[in-house]
Formats: C-alpha cells, sequence, structure tokens
C-alpha cells in the first residue's frame, strides 16, 4: 500500500526456526539466538526463564506529599483554565451569530461568566480579555438592548483595576461616549417590546438585585433597588471605576492616565453636555410630578466622575474652566455658558429640590459641590468665576438649608462639610469674597451668626477605644454623631477665622455671637491641624495657613 513500509520476509532455517530472531539478555547483556549460539561466538547455550529475561520494570518511585498536591494543583488549575476559554469561545461565537436573540442571550452569559472571582486571572491566563472587550465594542450600538449587554460587559470588566488600561484604547472610549449618551438617559427610556428583549432585559437587571451574580458591586456603587438599570447609567459607572483614586502607588498611576486620555478625546465636555440634560430631565420630571431614580442616580455618579477628574489633576481643571457648551438650564433657551456657571445653576436646582430621605438627591448635591471644591482649590481663577456668577450667595444659601436639615444623616452631614470647604476656598486668598460673605444674609439670619451658633461651646473630640475596651453599637453611634458635629464645627470656625482677617466689624460680631468669644476659635483649629496631620490629608501649604491663623488669632494683631 502506498505509504506503508514493505512486509520483511524473515528467513527460516530447518526445523522451521528462525535464525535472526534475537533478543536481549537482562540479565548478562549478551545477544543470543535461537539457536542456541551466542553472539560472542562463545557457544554456551543460555537456559530461557521468565525470571531472568521477561523481568518487569522496577515500582515507580512514589511522589512526595508536597508534589503529589502540586500535581493535583496544577491539573485541575489546567482543567479549569481549558473550561473557562472554552466557554467563553462558544460564547463569543454565540455573539457574533447571525440571529439577534442568539447574540443577545450570548452576551447575557459571556457577562455572568466574566462576573465570576476566576474570570479576571482566567482571561489574562488565556489570552481571552481583548478578545471579550472587543465583542463589547462591536455589540455596543446596535440597539437599546445589545448597548445594555455591552454596558453590563464592560462595567464587569471595569471592577478588576488590572483592566483599567484596556479601557483607555480609542475603541474603549468611544463605544462609552456612545453608550453614556444614549437616549435611554431621559426619565422614559425607549425599550423593544418584542419577547426577546425583554426577557433579555429581565435577566440583566436581576443580575444587579440582591442575589444576584453583581450583588456585591450593586452594594458597592450605591444603586438602589428601585432604580431600572441602563446603558447610560453602567457606562458612567465603568467612569466612576475607572477614575476613583486606588490605594497603591501603581494602580494610581493607571488611573491618572485614563483621565489623561479620556480629557484628550474631549470626554470632559461630552460628561458635561450629559450632566446639563440629565438636570434638564429632572427639572422637566419635578414638572410632571415624578421624581425618577434613573436620571438622579445617572445625575450622581455623572458629577463623581467629574470630581474624581478634576481631583489633585490641573488639565482636567483647566479645561473646565475654560470649556463652554451649549446649554438650555440656566435661562430656558439655548446659550453658550461657561462650565462654572452651569455647575452653579445644577446646584441652585439641586440645593432647592432637595429630598432628605432620598439619599441619591443628598449624595448628588454633594458630587457638585466636591467638583466646585476642586476648581476652586489654590485657583484664583477658579474662585473669580464662581463670584462673578453669583455663586457666593448660592453657595451660602446652600449651606443654610442644610444646616436646617430636620433629620441630618451622615450624607446631610457630610455634604454640609463640603459646603464649608468650598467657603473656605473662596476666601482664603481673596479680600473681596471675605466681605462679601460676611455680608449675606441668608433665610433672615446673617451668615457669620449663623456660623457662631454652628460652632457653639467646643465640646470634647470623639472617644478613642482601646483594644480591650467593651463597645456597643450605641457608643459607635454616639462617637460617629460626635466626630461629625466636631468635624463641623472645626470647618466652620476655620472659615470665621479667615472673615475676621482685616475686618473691625466682623471681629466684634464674632466675639458677641461666639460662645467663648475669639479665644474659642484658636483651639478648634488646633484640633483641625492634628486631625489632617494624622490622616495626611492636606497640603503643606494648606497646614502651614492654618499654622499661621492659630498664631494671629492668640495674640498677634489683626490686619
Amino acid at each position: 500500500r502506498i505509504g506503508m513500509a514493505p512486509k520483511r520476509t524473515v528467513p527460516r532455517a530447518e526445523g522451521g526456526k528462525s535464525t535472526l530472531l534475537r533478543y536481549a539478555s537482562p540479565r548478562r547483556g549478551k545477544v543470543a539466538t535461537t539457536e542456541g549460539e551466542t553472539a560472542d561466538g562463545s557457544g554456551e547455550e543460555e537456559a530461557w526463564s521468565p525470571s531472568t529475561h521477561l523481568m518487569p520494570p522496577p515500582p515507580p518511585r512514589r511522589p512526595s506529599a508536597k508534589e503529589a498536591s502540586t500535581s493535583l494543583f496544577e491539573v485541575q488549575e489546567t482543567g479549569e483554565r481549558n473550561q473557562f476559554e472554552d466557554d467563553v469561545f462558544y460564547l463569543l461565537s454565540g455573539a457574533h451569530a447571525a440571529k439577534p436573540a442568539v447574540r443577545r442571550s450570548s452576551l447575557v452569559q459571556l457577562t455572568a461568566l466574566c462576573a465570576t472571582k476566576k474570570a479576571g486571572r482566567m482571561m489574562r491566563a488565556t489570552g481571552t480579555l481583548e478578545k471579550v472587550m472587543d465583542c463589547a465594542f462591536e455589540n455596543g450600538w446596535n440597539d437599546e438592548v445589545m448597548a445594555l449587554q455591552a454596558a453590563a460587559l464592560l462595567f464587569v470588566l471595569a471592577q478588576d483595576p488590572a483592566n483599567v488600561p484596556k479601557l483607555s484604547s480609542n475603541e474603549a472610549m468611544t463605544c462609552l461616549f456612545e453608550l453614556f449618551m444614549q437616549p435611554a438617559a431621559g426619565p422614559q427610556a425607549k425599550l423593544l417590546s418584542d419577547r426577546n428583549s425583554r426577557t433579555v432585559l429581565e435577566q440583566t437587571q436581576k443580575m444587579f438585585r440582591v442575589g444576584g451574580t453583581l450583588e456585591n458591586t450593586l452594594h458597592q456603587h450605591g444603586l438602589v433597588e428601585e432604580v431600572r438599570i441602563s446603558a447610560p447609567l453602567l457606562a458612567v459607572h465603568v467612569l466612576e471605576s475607572c477614575t476613583h483614586a486606588p490605594e497603591s502607588e501603581s494602580a494610581l498611576i493607571v488611573v491618572e492616565q485614563f483621565k489623561a486620555s479620556f480629557c484628550q478625546r474631549d470626554g470632559l465636555e461630552a460628561l458635561v453636555v450629559l450632566v446639563d440634560q440629565l438636570v434638564q430631565n429632572l427639572v422637566a420630571a419635578k414638572e410632571g410630578g415624578e421624581h425618577p431614580l434613573q436620571v438622579l442616580e445617572c445625575l450622581m455618579v455623572s458629577l463623581q466622575v467629574l470630581e474624581n477628574i478634576t481631583f489633585s489633576n490641573e488639565q482636567g481643571i483647566r479645561m473646565l474652566l475654560s470649556l463652554e457648551f451649549d446649554s438650555s438650564t440656566s435661562m430656558g433657551s439655548l446659550r453658550r455658558v461657561p462650565c462654572v456657571q452651569a455647575c452653579l445653576v445644577w446646584l441652585r436646582y439641586l440645593s432647592t429640590s432637595i429630598k432628605e430621605e432620598c439619599k441619591l438627591s443628598v449624595l448628588a448635591l454633594k458630587s457638585i459641590l466636591a467638583l466646585l471644591v476642586n476648581l476652586t482649590n489654590g485657583s484664583e481663577e477658579g474662585c473669580r468665576q464662581v463670584a462673578r456668577f453669583d455663586g457666593l450667595e448660592t453657595i451660602g444659601s446652600t449651606l443654610m438649608r442644610l444646616l436646617e436639615s430636620s433629620a441630618p444623616s451622615e450624607e446631610v452631614s457630610d455634604t454640609t462639610n463640603m459646603a464649608l470647604c468650598l467657603l473656605i476656598n473662596l476666601v482664603e486668598k481673596d479680600e473681596e469674597n471675605r466681605k462679601t460673605i460676611a455680608r449675606l444674609t441668608l433665610h433672615g439670619e446673617p451668615l457669620v451668626r449663623r456660623l457662631c451658633r454652628l460652632v457653639g461651646p467646643t465640646g470634647p473630640p470623639p472617644t478613642e477605644y482601646e483594644s480591650e475596651d467593651e463597645v456597643t453599637e450605641e457608643m459607635l453611634q454616639k462617637n460617629e454623631k460626635d466626630g461629625m458635629r466636631a468635624m463641623a464645627q472645626t470647618y466652620a470656625a476655620l472659615l470665621l477665622s479667615f472673615l475676621v482677617l482685616g475686618s473691625a466689624e466682623v471681629r466684634q460680631d464674632v466675639d458677641i455671637h461666639l460662645e467663648g468669644g475669639l479665644s474659642s476659635l484658636p483651639s478648634l483649629l488646633h484640633r483641625l491641624h492634628q486631625f489632617h496631620s494624622s490622616t495626611h490629608s492636606m497640603t503643606a501649604e494648606n497646614m502651614t495657613t492654618i499654622t499661621d491663623l492659630i498664631r494671629t488669632l492668640q495674640g498677634q494683631e489683626l490686619s
């Protein structure tokens, strides 16, 4: 047969025995023939026996316990890796199928697979991470259902900090822009009505609910049970995950690179336009008697992304301070406005329509205040723009509303402190802003006297419990409330300290209405200095400013 070696013919001697069949003697190492003659010609015929010529191989060496466990682990790991790779490629093939129903179902299963604990390591080990991301990029804007699946997949991938560099690519940025500008960000999300679409949407919703695949991320990102998941909402959550300040130094470099990439691709302007549109949707919903949580959640996270990008980022701050865009929230008609002016319009609306029982409302208000804090921190241009657009009165009025809260929660207290920090930025190096704020009378009371009441008696700092002490939940809650109240007192004292500089009238007013007079301010500033020194949460320049204020208030001449 073609391709096979020809059959060899073995010559046979008399008696039918072969003269060429030989075998090796395992005992003596000689080659014996079946004719009884050895190969060396000695003529000695060796008797055949199973014990001498068919000896079994020696038994294999038993591996040690460590070797056995390592081998078992490697086999199991290899099996899991191969299984994961097979599952990924199977679902990727379904995501590129011709039928929309198959594509949608495959994307749902792929998202659930990538949400498992080992998925990140498995994708990097098998080299399937880029293929999964490409699948999300390709299916990001076919229809509302596919957009939701792509956003959910990117949301899952963004939870692993090691994937952030992949999300900085041109394809990823283009996909994210397309996703968070989807019309589903509005209060009335348009969804496809066919049966398959409804089934896929319901499956995706369940993944983010309690008991679902993404339950932990649900609580981590603050998504509430009533919010309906949408592509824009998940897309801005992806941006928040990629811009959130990490703990490690290596991860911080990756986050800063993502911020730079986002700014270079005009992402800030696109995000500002989105926030402006969301505020318009809230205004329209309020006029119709609605309070859409989906829009409010998307607004809050979008503001958090702006806050993250401008935190200690001079490039982002400069771009927002110089940004102008077409907005209709300020005057009701479309006109080009500076970004800072639009931020103050958003703040004015959020502070007047805030619902204390709605956590999202308070967090959205805190995010816009934090954004303005970043834009005015050490920036004379930012302070000038806020003052030029009547921001001092808007911020002061927001602070008064927060202080009048009937049920102050932790979120309300944090937002109050953020408003105080913003006013401190505005008066730290601007004498005109000091005079303007010192003259403000809001809600029937001068702002200076309300700050004196906020400082009140300087009580002891929160208790520090030892490890062997018995601490109850009530004690911790009380200590937390004392800590929030002490923080508000110290920030109010710092603001008053700036306001009394160079103004004998304000100094006299504070000395009269502040319990303990001016002499009580240095102790509060010293407490603030100690807190930020221990937490390393303030720059050296700001720490020096507080030290100079303490010395001035302790006896030096005020000028």
